[in-house]
C-alpha cells in the first residue's frame, strides 16, 4: 500500500467517524434539560457533520461547498453518497 492509498484510507476513516459521532451527538443533544449543554452539543454535532462532509466532498473530487449538506444530516449524507467520484480514473483508458 503506497502513501497516497494510506492517506485516502485514513481520511476516509476520519470522515466516517466524524459523520457517525456528529450525528449521534446531534440526536443526544435532545436529551439534556440544560439549554446551554443542549445547544453546545448541537453546535459540536453540526461542526463535525459539516467537516465530515467537507472531507467526503474532497475525497470525491468535488468543490468544498458540497459540505453544506452536512447541515441536512443525516439526509444530506445520501446526496453525497450518490455523487459521482470525479477523481476516479476510467477503467478502459483506450475507450
Amino acid at each position: 500500500m503506497d502513501e497516497k492509498q494510506l492517506s485516502i484510507a485514513s481520511v476516509s476513516r476520519l470522515r466516517t467517524i466524524l459523520l457517525l459521532v456528529g450525528t449521534a451527538i446531534g440526536y443526544l443533544s435532545l436529551l439534556p434539560e440544560s439549554l446551554v449543554l443542549a445547544y453546545s452539543m448541537l453546535v459540536v454535532s453540526i461542526c463535525m457533520s459539516v467537516y465530515g462532509c467537507y472531507l467526503w466532498a474532497k475525497l470525491k473530487g468535488r468543490h468544498w461547498i458540497w459540505m453544506i449538506f452536512g447541515l441536512l444530516a443525516p439526509a444530506g449524507f445520501i446526496v453525497l453518497a450518490i455523487l459521482k467520484n470525479k477523481l476516479q480514473e476510467p477503467l478502459n483508458p483506450q475507450a
